[in-house]
């Protein structure tokens, strides 16, 4: 699975791989929005 443009190497001021186009927050925010994701549907599978 592609990371899409998260893949794309950009870097700050001091050149330091900041992870992507929209920074380390992305990947954070992805992987929360995939854990509430997984969360709800096994909530509501439970119910």
């Amino acid at each position: 699975m592609p990371d899409g443009l998260s893949s794309i190497p950009v870097y700050d001021d001091r050149g330091k791989n900041v992870g992507g186009i929209f920074g380390d927050n992305a990947e954070i925010l992805f992987f929360i929005l995939v854990f509430l994701f997984l969360f709800f549907n096994g909530f509501n599978k439970k119910c």
